[in-house]
This record gives C-alpha cells, sequence and structure tokens, in this order.
C-alpha cells in the first residue's frame, strides 16, 4: 500500500520505529552522496576500512560502534542537522539492540557485515544517490535477515522480516 507521497504507507509496517529508520536513513544516503566532498569521502573510506580491521579481529563490541561511526559520518555528510538528530533517536536504538545481543550469543559473521558496507561507501564514492540508496537497502535487508535468524532461535522477533521499499 502506498500513500501520496509515493512511500509506503505506515499502516503497511506495524512498527513506526522502522518507518523512520528506513526512510530517514535513505534520505540521508542520498543527500550525502550528492554533497559528499573529495576529503569526506577519504574520511568513509577510512572508517570503513577500520571496520573491516575490526571485523577481522573478531572484536564485536568495537565492530558496533564503528559501525555507527560509518553511518554517523553519513548523516553528517548529509548536511541537514535535523535528519541527523533524528536518526541519532531512532536509529541509537538499533545499535544499542545489536550490542546486547552479540554480547549474549555467538555473534553473527562481522567481516560479512563489514563488506556488506562497501558497496554503499562505494556508491557515495562514486555521487550516484540512486546506488548508495539501494546499496543502503540491500545491507539493510541482509542484516535484519541475518538479525532474526541468529539472534531470535526460538523466540519472536522484534523485526520486520524484510524493509519496505
Amino acid at each position: 500500500m502506498v500513500d501520496r507521497t509515493g512511500l509506503p504507507s505506515p499502516k503497511v509496517r506495524k512498527n513506526r520505529f522502522w518507518v523512520i529508520a528506513e526512510h530517514l536513513e535513505a534520505f540521508a544516503v542520498e543527500e550525502a552522496t550528492r554533497l559528499v566532498s573529495p576529503e569526506q569521502i577519504v574520511q568513509l573510506e577510512q572508517v570503513h576500512c577500520e571496520m573491516v580491521d575490526i571485523a577481522r579481529a573478531q572484536m564485536g563490541q568495537a565492530f558496533i560502534l564503528k559501525d555507527l561511526d560509518l553511518h554517523e559520518k553519513i548523516w553528517e555528510f548529509s548536511g541537514n542537522e535535523y535528519v541527523a538528530a533524528a536518526l541519532r533517536r531512532s536509529v541509537y536504538p538499533i545499535f544499542a539492540f545489536s550490542a546486547i545481543r552479540i554480547a549474549s550469543c555467538t555473534p553473527f559473521d562481522l567481516l560479512q557485515d563489514a563488506y556488506s558496507h562497501l558497496p554503499l561507501v562505494e556508491a557515495i564514492k562514486a555521487k550516484d544517490p540512486w546506488a548508495a540508496r539501494e546499496a543502503f537497502l540491500s545491507a539493510l535487508d541482509v542484516w535484519i535477515s541475518t538479525m532474526r535468524g541468529s539472534l531470535f532461535v526460538g523466540e519472536p522477533s522484534p523485526l520486520p522480516v524484510t524493509m519496505t521499499r
């Protein structure tokens, strides 16, 4: 079901928290891609390389923090402080949830998760907003699927089956 703006109706999602996170971050990704400077691209690539190194070292909690750092950079590069503030309010709980779940059970493949961010970084570097948005949404779908499969064995998952497009 689509509303008059062309976006999925909030009635489609039972949990509006996910709608906010998905759409705001996709918007931030597109805006960052349009506005990113060469220096900011270098920063983003550096954070991604650090993510990969931390993943190789299997440092789960540090990985979550570095992953959040990558997302925060993208929000900052969007040039919209209000979107960044709204994302902090809506996405921080997702990262906190991830950190708690990883600490309480066998973590998912950190290296695979780190590499899942590469198409996003590359699309931002190429200044292709559509490709960046698609890379973000694709990585988000994979993350949700991974979390549902590895962290909620035998219990109901608060995560959606997949994000809407």
